[in-house]
């Protein structure tokens, strides 16, 4: 199975890398505002990019699993219907 991590560079998606990679391939997707890239393994494919800004653009359709741990703005604004969405709890 492929998976993808957003915010993978950080603690615990380093850690879900880890397990992940012992029966999966694993492509991280970081901007490393927080996280490190220290803390990638070498096998995980790793792409560079702030996803907050394109999050109704990302191509999900060849992945088998998809864990979404990068940090959430207080509210963004879905690209197919213009309204905003609020992710405050």
């Amino acid at each position: 199975m492929k998976a993808a991590i957003t915010g993978g560079a950080g603690f615990i998606g380093s850690r879900l890398t880890e397990e992940l990679l012992k029966h999966h391939e694993v492509k991280i997707i970081d901007n490393l505002s927080s996280g490190n890239q220290k803390n990638i393994p070498e096998e995980a494919e790793f792409e560079k990019r702030d996803i907050k800004k394109e999050i109704s653009r990302m191509p999900l359709a060849t992945l088998t699993l998809s864990f979404t741990l990068q940090q959430i703005p207080k509210s963004i604004r879905s690209r197919r219907t213009g309204t905003r969405i609020s992710t405050r709890t």
